[in-house]
Protein backbone atom coordinates (compact mmCIF):
# COMPACT_ATOMS: atom_id res chain seq x y z
CA UNK A 1 0.00 0.00 0.00
CA UNK A 2 1.26 3.50 -0.81
CA UNK A 3 0.63 6.18 1.80
CA UNK A 4 -0.91 9.36 0.40
CA UNK A 5 2.06 11.53 1.49
CA UNK A 6 4.43 9.65 -0.82
CA UNK A 7 1.98 10.10 -3.69
CA UNK A 8 1.61 13.80 -2.90
CA UNK A 9 5.39 14.29 -2.86
CA UNK A 10 5.71 12.29 -6.07
CA UNK A 11 3.14 14.52 -7.76
CA UNK A 12 4.88 17.63 -6.48
CA UNK A 13 8.53 16.75 -7.11
CA UNK A 14 8.24 14.68 -10.27
CA UNK A 15 5.93 17.20 -11.93
CA UNK A 16 8.79 19.70 -11.86
CA UNK A 17 11.21 17.22 -13.46
CA UNK A 18 10.67 17.19 -17.20
CA UNK A 19 9.97 13.74 -18.58
CA UNK A 20 9.89 12.03 -15.18
CA UNK A 21 7.11 9.64 -14.38
CA UNK A 22 5.85 8.90 -10.90
CA UNK A 23 6.57 5.42 -9.53
CA UNK A 24 3.72 5.85 -7.07
CA UNK A 25 0.02 5.59 -7.81
CA UNK A 26 -1.98 8.74 -7.24
CA UNK A 27 -3.83 8.86 -3.94
CA UNK A 28 -5.37 11.43 -1.62
CA UNK A 29 -5.57 11.65 2.16
CA UNK A 30 -8.79 10.44 3.79
CA UNK A 31 -11.57 12.96 4.25
CA UNK A 32 -11.78 14.36 7.75
CA UNK A 33 -15.46 13.54 7.90
CA UNK A 34 -17.49 11.60 5.36
CA UNK A 35 -20.68 13.48 6.19
CA UNK A 36 -21.39 16.38 3.86
CA UNK A 37 -21.97 19.86 5.33
CA UNK A 38 -25.66 19.52 4.50
CA UNK A 39 -25.91 16.64 6.98
CA UNK A 40 -25.15 19.03 9.82
CA UNK A 41 -27.42 21.80 11.05
CA UNK A 42 -25.98 25.31 11.61
CA UNK A 43 -25.55 24.72 15.36
CA UNK A 44 -24.00 21.26 15.12
CA UNK A 45 -20.79 20.60 16.99
CA UNK A 46 -18.53 17.55 16.85
CA UNK A 47 -16.03 16.81 19.60
CA UNK A 48 -13.39 14.08 19.56
CA UNK A 49 -11.13 13.19 22.47
CA UNK A 50 -7.72 13.05 20.81
CA UNK A 51 -6.38 10.63 23.42
CA UNK A 52 -9.20 8.06 23.34
CA UNK A 53 -11.17 8.75 20.09
CA UNK A 54 -14.35 9.18 22.17
CA UNK A 55 -16.90 11.01 20.01
CA UNK A 56 -19.73 13.44 20.83
CA UNK A 57 -21.92 15.47 18.47
CA UNK A 58 -24.72 17.75 19.58
CA UNK A 59 -27.12 20.29 18.08
CA UNK A 60 -27.05 23.65 19.91
CA UNK A 61 -29.14 25.88 17.62
CA UNK A 62 -32.38 26.68 19.56
CA UNK A 63 -34.43 27.49 16.45
CA UNK A 64 -34.05 24.00 14.99
CA UNK A 65 -36.21 20.99 15.75
CA UNK A 66 -33.02 18.94 16.28
CA UNK A 67 -32.10 21.23 19.20
CA UNK A 68 -30.63 19.14 22.00
CA UNK A 69 -30.20 15.98 19.90
CA UNK A 70 -26.89 14.25 20.50
CA UNK A 71 -24.90 11.08 19.93
CA UNK A 72 -21.99 9.88 22.03
CA UNK A 73 -19.59 6.95 21.66
CA UNK A 74 -16.87 6.02 24.16
CA UNK A 75 -14.33 3.19 23.91
CA UNK A 76 -15.09 0.53 26.49
CA UNK A 77 -18.59 1.85 26.99
CA UNK A 78 -20.46 1.92 23.70
CA UNK A 79 -22.40 4.13 21.33
CA UNK A 80 -25.51 5.83 22.75
CA UNK A 81 -28.47 7.49 21.05
CA UNK A 82 -30.91 9.06 23.54
CA UNK A 83 -34.64 8.62 23.15
CA UNK A 84 -35.17 12.37 23.43
CA UNK A 85 -33.27 15.68 23.34
CA UNK A 86 -30.99 16.87 26.10
CA UNK A 87 -31.68 19.91 28.23
CA UNK A 88 -29.57 22.78 26.93
CA UNK A 89 -28.87 25.73 29.24
CA UNK A 90 -26.91 28.85 28.34
CA UNK A 91 -24.68 29.61 31.33
CA UNK A 92 -22.70 32.45 29.74
CA UNK A 93 -22.44 34.04 26.27
CA UNK A 94 -19.98 31.36 25.20
CA UNK A 95 -20.65 28.51 27.68
CA UNK A 96 -23.50 25.98 27.28
CA UNK A 97 -24.50 23.20 29.67
CA UNK A 98 -25.96 20.03 28.10
CA UNK A 99 -27.61 17.48 30.41
CA UNK A 100 -29.60 14.30 29.87
CA UNK A 101 -30.84 11.53 32.13
CA UNK A 102 -33.06 8.88 30.67
CA UNK A 103 -33.40 5.98 28.24
CA UNK A 104 -31.12 5.47 25.25
CA UNK A 105 -30.45 2.89 22.59
CA UNK A 106 -26.91 1.60 22.60
CA UNK A 107 -24.34 -0.65 20.92
CA UNK A 108 -21.64 -2.03 23.20
CA UNK A 109 -19.08 -2.45 20.39
CA UNK A 110 -18.94 0.65 18.16
CA UNK A 111 -16.18 0.94 15.56
CA UNK A 112 -13.69 3.76 16.05
CA UNK A 113 -11.35 5.34 13.53
CA UNK A 114 -8.01 6.85 14.53
CA UNK A 115 -8.55 9.76 12.11
CA UNK A 116 -12.20 10.76 12.57
CA UNK A 117 -13.10 9.28 15.95
CA UNK A 118 -16.27 7.30 15.32
CA UNK A 119 -16.16 5.37 12.06
CA UNK A 120 -18.83 6.69 9.68
CA UNK A 121 -19.04 3.52 7.63
CA UNK A 122 -20.05 1.84 10.86
CA UNK A 123 -22.73 4.43 11.68
CA UNK A 124 -24.04 4.49 8.11
CA UNK A 125 -24.84 0.79 8.35
CA UNK A 126 -26.01 0.83 11.94
CA UNK A 127 -29.57 -0.45 12.44
CA UNK A 128 -31.17 1.29 15.40
CA UNK A 129 -33.75 -1.49 15.61
CA UNK A 130 -30.98 -3.91 16.57
CA UNK A 131 -29.70 -1.78 19.47
CA UNK A 132 -30.16 -2.56 23.14
CA UNK A 133 -31.90 -0.15 25.51
CA UNK A 134 -30.66 1.21 28.81
CA UNK A 135 -30.40 4.28 31.05
CA UNK A 136 -27.68 6.90 30.71
CA UNK A 137 -26.74 10.18 32.33
CA UNK A 138 -24.79 12.83 30.45
CA UNK A 139 -23.33 16.16 31.52
CA UNK A 140 -21.44 18.28 28.98
CA UNK A 141 -19.94 21.76 29.26
CA UNK A 142 -19.41 23.29 25.82
CA UNK A 143 -17.47 26.40 24.87
CA UNK A 144 -19.06 27.36 21.56
CA UNK A 145 -16.45 30.03 20.78
CA UNK A 146 -13.27 28.04 21.34
CA UNK A 147 -15.03 24.79 20.30
CA UNK A 148 -14.08 22.91 23.45
CA UNK A 149 -16.06 20.42 25.52
CA UNK A 150 -15.84 18.33 28.66
CA UNK A 151 -18.32 15.49 28.80
CA UNK A 152 -19.14 12.90 31.47
CA UNK A 153 -21.27 9.88 30.58
CA UNK A 154 -22.58 7.49 33.23
CA UNK A 155 -23.80 4.04 32.18
CA UNK A 156 -24.33 0.92 34.31
CA UNK A 157 -22.44 2.52 37.19
CA UNK A 158 -19.38 3.37 35.08
CA UNK A 159 -18.19 6.90 34.30
CA UNK A 160 -16.65 7.81 30.94
CA UNK A 161 -14.91 11.09 30.19
CA UNK A 162 -14.44 12.99 26.93
CA UNK A 163 -12.19 16.04 26.78
CA UNK A 164 -11.84 18.12 23.65
CA UNK A 165 -9.51 21.06 24.26
CA UNK A 166 -7.39 23.42 22.22
CA UNK A 167 -3.99 21.89 21.48
CA UNK A 168 -0.74 23.76 22.11
CA UNK A 169 0.25 26.14 19.34
CA UNK A 170 3.59 24.48 18.74
CA UNK A 171 3.15 23.13 15.22
CA UNK A 172 6.20 25.16 14.21
CA UNK A 173 8.39 22.87 16.35
CA UNK A 174 7.09 19.79 14.54
CA UNK A 175 7.53 21.53 11.18
CA UNK A 176 11.14 22.32 12.00
CA UNK A 177 11.84 18.65 12.73
CA UNK A 178 9.88 17.57 9.64
CA UNK A 179 11.76 19.86 7.25
CA UNK A 180 15.12 18.76 8.65
CA UNK A 181 14.12 15.10 8.25
CA UNK A 182 13.08 15.67 4.62
CA UNK A 183 16.30 17.50 3.75
CA UNK A 184 18.45 14.79 5.35
CA UNK A 185 16.52 11.91 3.88
CA UNK A 186 15.62 10.81 7.40
CA UNK A 187 12.44 8.97 6.46
CA UNK A 188 12.14 7.36 9.90
CA UNK A 189 12.07 10.86 11.40
CA UNK A 190 9.40 11.96 8.92
CA UNK A 191 7.37 8.79 9.57
CA UNK A 192 6.91 9.84 13.21
CA UNK A 193 4.80 12.79 12.11
CA UNK A 194 2.43 10.96 9.79
CA UNK A 195 -1.25 10.72 10.65
CA UNK A 196 -1.94 7.58 12.75
CA UNK A 197 -4.34 6.29 10.10
CA UNK A 198 -1.36 6.12 7.71
CA UNK A 199 1.09 4.44 10.06
CA UNK A 200 -1.54 1.83 10.88
CA UNK A 201 -1.62 0.77 7.24
CA UNK A 202 2.00 1.34 6.19
CA UNK A 203 5.10 0.07 7.98
CA UNK A 204 8.25 2.13 8.43
CA UNK A 205 10.17 -0.17 6.08
CA UNK A 206 7.55 0.28 3.35
CA UNK A 207 7.57 4.04 3.81
CA UNK A 208 11.37 4.21 3.62
CA UNK A 209 11.38 2.09 0.44
CA UNK A 210 8.78 4.36 -1.16
CA UNK A 211 10.67 7.54 -0.28
CA UNK A 212 14.01 6.13 -1.50
CA UNK A 213 12.33 5.22 -4.79
CA UNK A 214 10.83 8.69 -5.10
CA UNK A 215 14.10 10.54 -4.47
CA UNK A 216 15.93 8.28 -6.90
CA UNK A 217 13.42 9.26 -9.60
CA UNK A 218 13.07 12.97 -8.84
CA UNK A 219 16.53 13.90 -7.59
CA UNK A 220 17.94 14.49 -4.10
CA UNK A 221 16.34 17.05 -1.80
CA UNK A 222 18.88 19.75 -0.96
CA UNK A 223 16.81 21.82 1.49
CA UNK A 224 13.30 22.34 2.82
CA UNK A 225 12.34 25.74 4.23
CA UNK A 226 9.23 27.01 6.02
CA UNK A 227 8.26 30.25 4.24
CA UNK A 228 5.14 31.38 6.10
CA UNK A 229 3.79 31.68 9.60
CA UNK A 230 1.57 28.90 10.95
CA UNK A 231 -2.16 29.47 10.49
CA UNK A 232 -4.24 27.65 13.12
CA UNK A 233 -7.90 26.72 12.71
CA UNK A 234 -10.68 24.82 14.46
CA UNK A 235 -13.47 22.86 12.78
CA UNK A 236 -16.70 22.51 14.74
CA UNK A 237 -17.98 19.96 12.21
CA UNK A 238 -14.96 17.69 11.85
CA UNK A 239 -14.00 17.60 15.51
CA UNK A 240 -10.33 18.47 15.07
CA UNK A 241 -7.86 21.34 15.20
CA UNK A 242 -5.73 22.17 12.19
CA UNK A 243 -2.66 24.13 11.17
CA UNK A 244 -1.31 25.12 7.75
CA UNK A 245 2.05 26.46 6.62
CA UNK A 246 3.86 26.91 3.29
CA UNK A 247 7.20 25.25 2.49
CA UNK A 248 9.82 25.54 -0.25
CA UNK A 249 11.64 22.40 -1.43
CA UNK A 250 14.95 22.76 -3.29
CA UNK A 251 16.36 19.86 -5.31
CA UNK A 252 19.69 19.79 -7.12
CA UNK A 253 20.92 16.98 -9.35
CA UNK A 254 24.35 18.51 -9.96
CA UNK A 255 23.37 20.60 -12.98
CA UNK A 256 19.79 21.75 -12.41
CA UNK A 257 18.18 23.36 -9.40
CA UNK A 258 14.44 22.81 -8.99
CA UNK A 259 12.31 24.75 -6.52
CA UNK A 260 8.88 23.41 -5.57
CA UNK A 261 6.28 24.91 -3.25
CA UNK A 262 3.60 23.23 -1.16
CA UNK A 263 1.13 23.96 1.59
CA UNK A 264 1.37 21.58 4.54
CA UNK A 265 -1.86 20.87 6.36
CA UNK A 266 -1.63 19.37 9.83
CA UNK A 267 -4.09 18.06 12.40
CA UNK A 268 -3.65 17.49 16.10
CA UNK A 269 -3.98 13.79 16.89
CA UNK A 270 -2.82 11.73 19.86
CA UNK A 271 -1.20 14.64 21.67
CA UNK A 272 0.91 15.77 18.69
CA UNK A 273 0.65 17.68 15.42
CA UNK A 274 0.54 15.28 12.47
CA UNK A 275 0.87 15.77 8.72
CA UNK A 276 -2.59 15.59 7.17
CA UNK A 277 -2.02 16.76 3.58
CA UNK A 278 0.58 18.24 1.27
CA UNK A 279 -1.03 20.58 -1.25
CA UNK A 280 0.74 21.67 -4.48
CA UNK A 281 0.01 25.08 -6.07
CA UNK A 282 -2.58 23.71 -8.54
CA UNK A 283 -4.72 22.35 -5.70
CA UNK A 284 -4.88 25.60 -3.74
CA UNK A 285 -8.44 26.94 -3.57
CA UNK A 286 -9.28 30.35 -5.03
CA UNK A 287 -10.25 31.54 -1.53
CA UNK A 288 -6.74 30.83 -0.21
CA UNK A 289 -3.46 32.71 -0.71
CA UNK A 290 -1.74 31.36 -3.86
CA UNK A 291 1.57 29.50 -4.02
CA UNK A 292 4.32 30.08 -6.61
CA UNK A 293 4.70 27.53 -9.36
CA UNK A 294 7.75 25.27 -9.54
CA UNK A 295 10.90 26.78 -11.04
CA UNK A 296 13.89 25.07 -12.70
CA UNK A 297 17.23 26.69 -13.45
CA UNK A 298 20.57 25.48 -14.73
Amino acid sequence: MRVWLVAALASLLLASCSGAESPVATSTPPAANTRSPEDFAPGSYVFIDQATNAYFDVELEPSLRQFGNFLIAVPGGGLFIPDGPATVTKQAPRITLVTYEGPARFDRDPVFNSYIGLDWDYTANLSTNALETGQIQLVAIVDEVDVEARVTLTFEGHHFELNHEHPPRNADEILADMTVAMARGDWAGLYEYLNPVDTESLSLDEFEDDMDELVAASGPIESVEVVSSVDYSTSRLAGFHGATVDIKIVQHDGTTETISWARVRMIYKRDAWRISDLVPPERIKDSEPPLPQSDRSE
